[in-house]
């Protein structure tokens, strides 16, 4: 009777240890799994946080470049690029469509303008002082 017990107590020894090998390699697995997610959670905030270079003459599919976009801007306000400071233009996606956002000081003024991608032309315009 007592090998009895010995054996029994042996095979459920022998299930619990099965049992946590298959618990530790389903661990393993999980941590594998979230390891591969989260590098995949960091590529993707590091390619939206690293800088692009300037694309001042890339046009935006067809229509007209960020040079033609500033160009556009000026001429609205009457300026030209000797006369301002601070002179920023961005490609931009808003409402389904890419825009131009142009932004500037001169005059004392404030200027920012959105220009569609496609067309070239003034979708708003704000001048602050």
């Amino acid at each position: 009777m007592k090998k009895f017990f010995v054996f029994v107590l042996i095979l459920s020894l022998l299930n619990l240890f099965a049992g946590c090998r298959a618990l530790y390699q389903a661990e393993q697995y999980v941590d594998h799994q979230l390891d591969l997610a989260e590098n995949k959670v960091e590529q993707s905030i590091q390619d939206a946080l690293s800088p692009t270079a300037p694309q001042e003459a890339a046009p935006a599919k067809e229509g007209i470049t960020e040079a033609e976009a500033q160009a556009i801007a000026l001429e609205h306000a009457g300026l030209t690029e000797q006369e301002v400071s601070r002179l920023q233009v961005r490609r931009d996606w808003d409402d389904g469509r890419q825009e131009y956002e142009v932004e500037f000081h001169g005059d004392y003024l404030e200027y920012e303008y959105e220009i569609d991608a496609a067309s070239g032309r003034i979708l708003s315009f704000d001048k602050d002082s």
